[in-house]
């Protein structure tokens, strides 16, 4: 004689199957779609970059244009890299799809 507890396993296993089943078929017939994607914001990505380490890089203002009246060590230190700020570093990955 077969006790309870295999009896309600092997409803569950079959149930089980059952859904898998019709899983399949929507899946085939398009009914079940994947996740819609992150897109890239491409001008955020034009902006941004993240290091090797996951750091976000960005350019330094007022680089782009009167640099004949900036100091040369003013234009040296516009062409290094600055690190975004912790506040805008969400809305900045989030803009990058990450």
């Amino acid at each position: 004689m077969v006790g309870w507890w295999a009896l309600s396993v092997l409803v569950y296993i079959t149930t089980l199957q059952q859904r898998l089943n019709l899983e399949d078929l929507k899946a085939k017939e398009g009914l079940i779609t994947d996740m819609p994607k992150l897109k890239t914001y491409k001008a955020a990505a034009k902006r941004f970059k993240i290091t090797g380490r996951g750091k976000l890089r960005r350019r330094k203002q007022s680089y782009g244009h009167k640099r004949y009246r900036k100091s040369k060590r003013a234009r040296y230190q516009f062409r290094k890299d600055k690190s975004v700020s912790k506040a805008d570093r969400k809305r900045v990955r989030r803009l990058l799809g990450k």
